[in-house]
């Protein structure tokens, strides 16, 4: 067995602490929002595993969220394990960032896969998921409070997405990222 060097260790613990940040990070949006939310730490790229969380799930949970495991790779255990549980459609969105998402039903129960990058999560969980919590969970204004305003400063974008980003007001009606 190969020796895992200080580096290789170093990327591991690195991986581990973004996954676990990204589940309580979407945790506490959710509870903020009202929710109960239950928070499962990281899955084995496992079907059987997988598999078995997930069904854990479905016998508490109104909605799951899942991140991670939704891009175009050639074989991926959450598409593989939620094509058998339900029906799941995986789709690109044009995002920035965000653009893997899935949504569907296992069990009955929706659910949302959204990317595992920590900050696409959070925003696909902002754009996608919020709204639907809000609505689940009866609000009547189910979207944030937007301003219009017009950019002071040159944004480039290489594809014709929605490309979100911090800003910074700087007048009534004008903002710089």
């Amino acid at each position: 067995m190969p020796k895992m060097t200080d580096d290789v260790a170093a990327l591991v613990l690195a991986a581990a602490w973004c996954s676990f940040l990204t589940g309580l990070a979407l945790a506490v949006a959710a509870a903020e929002l009202g929710a109960e939310a239950y928070r499962v730490g990281p899955v084995p790229d496992d079907p059987g595993l997988l598999s078995d969380a997930l069904e854990d799930q479905l016998v508490r949970a109104d909605l799951i969220v899942t991140t991670g495991g939704v891009s175009a790779g050639a074989y991926d255990t959450v598409k593989a394990v939620l094509s058998r549980l339900g029906a799941v459609e995986f789709v690109r969105v044009a995002m920035q960032p965000g653009m893997p998402q899935g949504y569907g039903q296992i069990g009955g129960v929706p659910i949302f896969t959204l990317p595992g990058n920590p900050v696409s999560a959070y925003v696909s969980f902002e754009v996608f998921v919020r709204p639907v919590l809000r609505r689940m969970l009866g609000a009547s204004e189910i979207f944030r409070p937007t301003v219009e305003a017009t950019v002071t400063v040159p944004f480039f974008s290489i594809r014709p997405v929605t490309r979100t980003t911090s800003a910074t007001s700087v007048g009534s009606t004008a903002a710089q990222p």
